[in-house]
């Protein structure tokens, strides 16, 4: 079939948000003379809370599990500014442009798929100025289940007007390539530096990062 649409993933795909949330908490942690493993936090990378996945792990949480206490706002608020900050900062991750705008030149139709809400997902997009790359951007507040179930991404494809085959995704996360799978789409593998070291499914094409292949060699493997 016929490539006729790329669908994003953001966080960690687009732009680390990954690495920056987890020096904020770090940080915060530290401040509390406390540390914060990488093991621990390998635990949220890409995933999402709802009933039934206990096992994601809430930095609030554990820090009341281990303190006897709940961090106090001030703290709280400190931490998310780092954060905020932190993400500024960060580039467009190497290789996204030439892909975004080869695939315009191609008439390829641009979707997203985000684990992140609406408002984060929206907000990023204006930020790095590339809201108006993508005709569809699905988030898990536009879907019953978010990833690693198919809904997000059969949504996104839906939207599109396309089919599953004519479609390829770009994930860094174990969680995010799962979905993708899932749904019948063929996936790129991007591992970040937090999800290089988890294990995650075969995919069509495994890089280190998306600027491996130039954006014509990666869309002619589609």
């Amino acid at each position: 079939m016929t490539l006729a649409g790329i669908i994003f993933d953001l966080d960690g795909t687009i732009i680390d948000t990954e690495t920056p949330d987890y020096t904020a908490w770090r940080e915060s942690y530290r401040q509390f003379g406390l540390e914060l493993s990488m093991d621990l936090w390998k635990q949220r990378v890409g995933r999402v809370y709802y009933d039934g996945a206990p096992d994601v792990f809430d930095p609030l949480v554990y820090f009341e599990q281990i303190t006897g206490k709940p961090m106090d706002g001030l703290s709280r608020e400190a931490q998310y500014r780092r954060y905020i900050a932190l993400c500024e900062a960060q580039p467009i991750l190497p290789g996204v442009m030439e892909v975004l705008n080869l695939a315009r030149e191609r008439n390829l139709k641009l979707g997203m798929a985000s684990n992140s809400d609406r408002n984060w997902v929206e907000h990023w997009l204006k930020f790095l100025g590339l809201r108006h790359y993508f005709e569809s951007v699905f988030t898990r507040d536009d879907v019953k289940n978010a990833k690693p179930a198919p809904d997000m991404y059969s949504a996104v494809v839906q939207a599109l007007g396309l089919t599953p085959d004519q479609c390829f995704a770009l994930e860094d996360s174990p969680t995010g390539m799962e979905a993708a799978l899932s749904a019948g789409l063929r996936c790129v593998g991007i591992p970040g530096t937090l999800t290089a070291h988890l294990p995650h499914p075969k995919v069509h094409l495994l890089l280190n990062k998306l600027s491996d292949l130039s954006a014509e060699e990666l869309l002619a493997r589609f």
